[in-house]
Protein backbone atom coordinates (compact mmCIF):
# COMPACT_ATOMS: atom_id res chain seq x y z
CA UNK A 1 0.00 0.00 0.00
CA UNK A 2 1.60 3.65 -0.88
CA UNK A 3 0.50 5.85 1.08
CA UNK A 4 1.45 9.94 1.12
CA UNK A 5 1.86 12.40 3.49
CA UNK A 6 0.07 15.61 3.55
CA UNK A 7 0.49 18.10 5.55
CA UNK A 8 -2.01 21.14 6.08
CA UNK A 9 -0.95 24.29 7.65
CA UNK A 10 -3.38 26.62 9.35
CA UNK A 11 -2.16 30.54 8.17
CA UNK A 12 -4.92 32.18 7.82
CA UNK A 13 -4.49 34.48 11.82
CA UNK A 14 -4.42 38.06 11.90
CA UNK A 15 -1.86 38.44 14.42
CA UNK A 16 -4.08 40.71 15.86
CA UNK A 17 -2.40 40.07 19.37
CA UNK A 18 1.30 40.40 18.48
CA UNK A 19 0.22 43.68 17.40
CA UNK A 20 1.14 44.09 13.71
CA UNK A 21 -0.35 44.67 10.57
CA UNK A 22 1.06 41.83 9.19
CA UNK A 23 -0.44 38.22 8.73
CA UNK A 24 0.08 36.72 11.91
CA UNK A 25 2.43 33.38 9.81
CA UNK A 26 4.42 36.58 8.43
CA UNK A 27 5.67 38.29 11.50
CA UNK A 28 9.60 37.06 11.85
CA UNK A 29 10.77 34.57 14.24
CA UNK A 30 14.67 34.29 14.36
CA UNK A 31 14.97 36.48 11.67
CA UNK A 32 12.54 34.54 9.44
CA UNK A 33 8.62 34.70 8.70
CA UNK A 34 7.05 32.07 11.16
CA UNK A 35 5.68 30.04 8.20
CA UNK A 36 9.20 29.20 6.97
CA UNK A 37 9.80 27.47 10.01
CA UNK A 38 6.28 25.27 9.56
CA UNK A 39 6.95 24.36 5.60
CA UNK A 40 10.41 23.29 6.17
CA UNK A 41 9.78 21.31 9.08
CA UNK A 42 6.80 19.86 6.43
CA UNK A 43 9.55 19.59 4.05
CA UNK A 44 11.93 17.24 6.47
CA UNK A 45 9.36 14.93 7.19
CA UNK A 46 8.60 13.78 3.53
CA UNK A 47 5.64 15.73 2.91
CA UNK A 48 4.18 15.06 -0.71
CA UNK A 49 1.99 17.72 -0.67
CA UNK A 50 1.68 20.38 1.59
CA UNK A 51 -1.86 22.40 1.79
CA UNK A 52 -1.78 26.44 3.50
CA UNK A 53 -5.08 27.40 4.32
CA UNK A 54 -4.80 31.50 4.27
CA UNK A 55 -7.41 33.98 4.94
CA UNK A 56 -6.26 37.68 6.30
CA UNK A 57 -4.39 38.98 3.88
CA UNK A 58 -4.33 36.02 1.61
CA UNK A 59 -2.24 37.50 -1.03
CA UNK A 60 0.72 38.22 1.19
CA UNK A 61 1.20 35.18 2.66
CA UNK A 62 0.72 33.11 -0.86
CA UNK A 63 3.22 36.23 -2.64
CA UNK A 64 5.97 35.26 0.72
CA UNK A 65 5.83 31.11 -0.25
CA UNK A 66 5.70 31.39 -3.70
CA UNK A 67 8.74 33.55 -3.43
CA UNK A 68 10.51 32.04 -0.92
CA UNK A 69 9.69 28.34 -2.46
CA UNK A 70 10.44 28.63 -5.99
CA UNK A 71 9.09 24.88 -7.23
CA UNK A 72 12.28 25.19 -10.15
CA UNK A 73 14.25 25.60 -7.31
CA UNK A 74 12.72 23.36 -4.90
CA UNK A 75 10.82 20.55 -6.06
CA UNK A 76 10.05 19.02 -3.39
CA UNK A 77 8.15 21.99 -2.32
CA UNK A 78 4.18 21.70 -3.15
CA UNK A 79 2.39 24.26 -1.57
CA UNK A 80 -1.22 24.51 -2.52
CA UNK A 81 -3.65 27.60 -1.46
CA UNK A 82 -7.06 26.49 0.02
CA UNK A 83 -9.50 28.77 1.97
CA UNK A 84 -12.44 26.39 2.25
CA UNK A 85 -13.62 24.11 5.29
CA UNK A 86 -14.14 20.78 4.32
CA UNK A 87 -15.94 18.40 6.97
Amino acid sequence: MNQQLTTVILAAGKGTRMKSMLPKVLNPLLGRPMIHWVIDVAQKIGSDKIVVVVGHQSDLVKNEINNFYDPEKNPFSDCRFNAEIVF
